[in-house]
């Protein structure tokens, strides 16, 4: 009797602690997925900023080209807001300790990028078209810094899976159809065909 009873309670052991193992091993599961998730997340806003950086660089050389058109200020007005909002996102999300190398090399060139891009955007003045070429010329050199910050972020993006920043693709959208209007202006008659920079998002 007493070894059946030995036995029984030794059986009962070993279930209870097979048991809590699944547990464990269940809930250790939930937190490495759960970490991955936050990680991703993480991954896919840096890579969204640096985009989008790369986006406003891109269309403001194309807009500088036109030499202080109103519309060209209108434009740069709006960029600015955005590359402030970009700068400082960038300079938290480079301090996760989630990102992996690639995506952190990206983040910090585009923030460069976007430092200067504010720098020489303050510095643009009205009725000095000389700066705008010294502006452009400036944020030429950046042109080098700007393909890796892009070709990093793809980089990550395929490792991760993860899908192209939508956010990049409508600034390049909505700039380039305003820098194909300054470059190729519609008859006064037949309305603008760029959209409307005080309502649009980006």
């Amino acid at each position: 009797m007493a070894d059946w009873f030995s036995g029984v309670v030794s059986s009962i052991a070993i279930i209870v602690a097979l048991s809590g193992y699944r547990l464990q091993e269940r809930q250790r599961k939930f937190d490495r997925e759960l970490l991955e998730k936050q990680r991703k997340a993480i991954v896919r806003d840096a890579c969204s900023a640096t985009d989008q950086v790369v986006a406003y660089f891109e269309m403001s050389k194309r807009i500088l080209n036109s030499m202080g058109s109103p519309l060209s200020f209108q434009a740069f007005v709006r960029i600015r807001e955005h590359l402030l909002t970009l700068h400082e996102l960038l300079e938290i999300l480079s301090q996760r300790v989630e990102l992996t190398d690639g995506a952190m090399n990206a983040a910090v060139t585009a923030r460069r990028i976007c430092g200067v891009l504010l720098t020489q955007l303050d510095q643009l003045d009205r009725k000095e078209h000389r700066e705008w070429m010294d502006a452009l010329m400036t944020i030429e050199r950046l042109n080098t810094a700007a393909q890796l910050a892009s070709e990093r972020s793809s980089s990550v993006r395929r490792y991760f899976g993860l899908s192209a920043s939508t956010a990049a693709q409508d600034i390049e959208k909505k700039y380039s159809t305003l820098a194909n209007e300054l470059d190729y202006p519609a008859d006064a008659g037949a309305g603008p065909r760029f959209p409307d920079l005080s309502t649009t998002r980006y």
